[in-house]
């Protein structure tokens, strides 16, 4: 009986563990392509002009395919409606030479690619780097990444774990200043995530004008 009741109280704390509730949210596992029926490929041909589009969709459902430049305007859009094997050639010479991001997109799969388009580039990307400020200078947070690879994100939170700040950015080298003078007193969590590294630090707030970190 006690082996039972051990067993039963193991169950539930996976149960409750797996929830992943988190303040007064939930997070939800990101989709994969395996599990939204979609299996793809791409490269660059062509001394980088060439873009060839390989698509397998073995599941009802529209594939969306974006491209956009580094200051996030859409140079184009397809999409595939039900459409199981796709195999195309996109001509990307009347573009700017520079680095885009190719969006794949199908229900609740959601992927970025970083991608060259134009004359071969002279040196490949060094490795990626990111930097949190340690202080406050006129009341704000200066963040500044290089060389990423994919899209970088940059999320705050308050210590309940509801989102104040969130921003996605698809330039390769960027910096950005949060404002943090708003702030109610108490603790908050930047966190920039780009190319599979997450940097996290703490600030703790006393007032709007007493600013520091953790």
């Amino acid at each position: 009986m006690k082996q039972s009741i051990i067993v039963l109280l193991s169950l539930l704390l996976s149960l409750h563990l797996n929830s992943k509730v988190l303040g007064n949210f939930s997070i939800k596992e990101k989709a994969t392509a395996a599990s939204v029926g979609l299996a793809y490929d791409f490269h660059i041909t062509q001394n980088n002009h060439r873009l060839h589009l390989a698509l397998n969709n073995n599941r009802p459902g529209t594939v969306t395919v974006t491209l956009f430049d580094q200051q996030r305007n859409i140079v184009f859009t397809k999409k595939f409606k039900n459409e199981s094997n796709i195999n195309h050639n996109y001509s990307l010479s009347s573009y700017d030479a520079g680095l885009y991001s190719l969006k794949v997109e199908k229900g609740a799969y959601i992927k970025y690619h970083v991608l060259y388009i134009g004359e071969p580039m002279v040196s490949a990307l060094g490795p990626y780097d990111v930097f949190i400020s340690s202080g406050i200078r006129n009341e704000k947070v200066l963040i500044t990444y290089t060389n990423s690879r994919t899209p970088v994100s940059i999320l705050m939170t308050n210590q309940e774990g509801e989102v104040i700040y969130k921003q996605e950015i698809l330039q390769v080298h960027h910096h950005v200043y949060i404002p943090m003078n708003k702030l109610m007193k108490g603790l908050y969590t930047l966190t920039v995530t780009g190319s599979e590294k997450v940097v996290s630090k703490v600030f703790g707030i006393n007032n709007t004008t007493n600013l520091k970190k953790i």
